[in-house]
């Protein structure tokens, strides 16, 4: 399933949408080794995601949490 780059980086927890955008428009952001563009489709489970040169991992499974008030 290939979902746009800037949503992959915002579900890993690294940044917001909005932050992720301006990584990828100052040139931060590689997908497999190669430079990314606002608006990159990415397979979260194949591509590897570098920012700054730090590997990012994908947010494959959530967990949720309940709270309860007594």
């Amino acid at each position: 399933m290939e979902i746009v780059l800037q949503k992959a980086i915002a579900a890993s927890g690294y940044c917001s949408r909005r932050k992720a955008e301006d990584l990828i428009k100052a040139g931060r952001v590689r997908v497999n080794g190669k430079v990314a563009l606002i608006g990159t489709k990415i397979n979260p489970e194949k591509d590897k995601i570098t920012i700054k040169g730090q590997l990012i991992k994908s947010a494959s499974e959530k967990i949720y949490i309940k709270l309860i008030n007594r």
